[in-house]
């Protein structure tokens, strides 16, 4: 099935990011056979039930890799973050798990009334929340929203808090230069979490587990035998020099 079969059939908007389209647990019962069929399968092999583990589910173009994601304050949170996902490939029935528990600043969801059916009774109150984004910028620079605080940093630079499902401005006196007052500790750790993060983005997104070589530098290889030579000659400069025991030899000779 392509890309717009599977949008054609399906009975209610879908959240689409590039290649990939979000659905809520909510419109779960909208989805095409083929594509419910999948759903089940990816379940099966992740070993997770609807509801209980996970909330959202994201297709790719092809259908053979679907995500399976979690997100616990999906209707409490204006933008909720991601705590566990399950990225599921169909062909090889390998599954990647993540944790985003621990995480200082996880990954968080946007436009949330696009994965949910037409006549949901919150569907508007989300929508208006996005149309306030909108109208502010938030989502102007794409590559600032993605997790949680740089998405609450970009928020306050425009003047305004989330409360509730809403943006309300903020005092003048409120706003501060959050880059210039932060002490050099904090701002360093902010750094290591976002590296950190960029990992899970990249697996995320390619469904690989990228294997991490310098700060910010991430390796992912498509052939699983160049991955575990890479993985072993690593392994092997890591170890350390050997030296061979002497002591009985300098015996010997005296």
């Amino acid at each position: 099935m392509s890309s717009c079969d599977f949008q054609a059939q399906l009975k209610s908007p879908l959240k689409s990011v590039g290649t990939h389209h979000y659905v809520h647990l909510d419109g779960f019962n909208l989805l095409p056979a083929d594509a419910t069929t999948r759903l089940v399968t990816a379940e099966s092999l992740a070993q997770i039930t609807r509801g209980d583990r996970y909330n959202v589910a994201r297709f790719d173009n092809s259908h053979n890799r679907i995500a399976l994601l979690n997100y616990p304050s999906f209707f409490e949170d204006a933008f909720p973050a991601l705590h566990e996902s399950w990225n599921v490939d169909l062909t090889s029935g390998r599954v990647n798990y993540r944790s985003y528990r621990d995480s200082l600043t996880p990954p968080i969801l946007h436009r949330k009334e696009f994965m949910l059916p037409e006549d949901h009774p919150r569907r508007a109150e989300f929508q208006a929340l996005t149309e306030a984004a909108e109208a502010i910028g938030l989502f102007d620079n794409p590559t600032r929203i993605g997790f949680r605080e740089q998405w609450l940093r970009l928020v306050r630079e425009k003047g305004y808090q989330i409360v509730g499902h809403e943006l309300i401005p903020i005092a003048n006196d409120e706003v501060t230069d959050v880059t210039t007052d932060a002490p050099g500790g904090v701002v360093a750790r902010h750094l290591t979490a976002l590296v950190q993060e960029l990992g899970g983005f990249i697996s995320e997104v390619l469904n690989e587990e990228p294997i991490p070589v310098s700060p910010g530098v991430f390796f992912v290889f498509r052939d699983k035998n160049l991955e575990q030579n890479f993985l072993a000659g690593r392994h092997r400069s890591q170890e350390p020099m050997r030296t061979r025991p002497f002591r009985h030899e300098l015996q010997e000779a005296a």
